[in-house]
């Protein structure tokens, strides 16, 4: 009887104790299953960012190539631009140079006529 009174007594002692220990176990294995929750979404959440990067990347690409071929034919007019100029001038200069010419030969013949 003794022995069955001690280990009745240990029984009703530890019920608190038990009691607590499974509140902390539900606390425990709700905080996993909140834990697993929140790192599942991590790992959505660093798949979604790897392939918007790399999407982004992708895009910066054409982008890049985009301005080259802008940057040539930039350059390209500006060539073009620069040549029709000189052309310009040279016509602009042999006009003048007619021009010359021809107020020099009014004067000879104005000069003879006198």
């Amino acid at each position: 009887p003794f022995i069955l009174t001690r280990i009745a007594e240990d029984f009703i002692l530890a019920k608190p104790f038990l009691i607590f220990y499974r509140r902390i176990e539900t606390m425990s294995l709700e905080k996993m299953e909140a834990l697993e929750v929140r790192v599942r979404q991590l790992v959505d959440l660093v798949q979604e960012l790897k392939q918007t990067n790399g999407s982004l990347q992708r895009e910066l690409r054409v982008t890049q190539e985009q301005l080259m071929k802008q940057e040539a034919l930039s350059h390209d007019w500006e060539e073009e631009r620069k040549t029709i100029k000189s052309r310009i001038e040279r016509i602009l200069d042999e006009l003048d140079g007619l021009e010359l010419s021809e107020t020099e030969l009014h004067g000879v013949t104005r000069d003879q006529g006198h």
